[in-house]
């Protein structure tokens, strides 16, 4: 039963997109780049297989939190408080926590268009932008080019629609 859990969880009901435009499963842009650096120090000849990424991780974006699932697994990225649409820019406030206080709170400001989500923006609570904020030597994601919250965040959150 322990073993069959996790995948008792992640076929429950889907969650009510955040807004239709997000609706479904959205593919992570920077795996597919990662599978090409990959792919072209092996060999020149042989292409990685990007089509199937959308089987194995992805995001998706619920009323409540964006969530990536990697290898099946939830990784709860940003939780939801309030989402404001103007134009293509979709406006997310609430935090990294689950019990975020609005005044404690800062947004996620995404680009949504011609099928594809770019980050752009990240503020603080003061309502300052945190994206060139440096990210510390030694952290994880300095291995993997990120030098930036912001570069961190497109990492995961520049995307486009997964193939049905």
């Amino acid at each position: 039963m322990l073993v069959a859990a996790p995948l008792l969880a992640a076929c429950g009901k889907a969650e009510e997109p955040l807004i239709p435009e997000l609706k479904g499963r959205w593919d992570i842009i920077s795996l597919h780049k990662l599978q090409e650096v990959r792919g072209t120090v092996g060999s020149a000849a042989r292409q990685p297989d990007t089509s199937n990424n959308c089987a194995v991780s992805y995001v998706t974006f619920g009323k409540s939190r964006i969530v990536i699932r990697l290898l099946g697994l939830p990784v709860p990225v940003f939780h939801v408080i309030d989402t404001k649409v103007q134009g293509q820019r979709v406006i997310l406030t609430g935090g990294m926590e689950a019990n975020s206080k609005p005044s404690e709170s800062g947004k996620l400001e995404l680009l949504v268009r011609n099928g594809e989500v770019r980050f752009d923006d990240l503020i603080d609570e003061r309502g300052r932008s945190i994206k060139y904020e440096r990210i510390p030597d030694g952290h994880p994601l300095r291995s993997k080019g990120a030098n930036t919250l912001g570069e961190a965040m497109q990492m995961f959150l520049d995307l486009k629609a997964c193939k049905a």
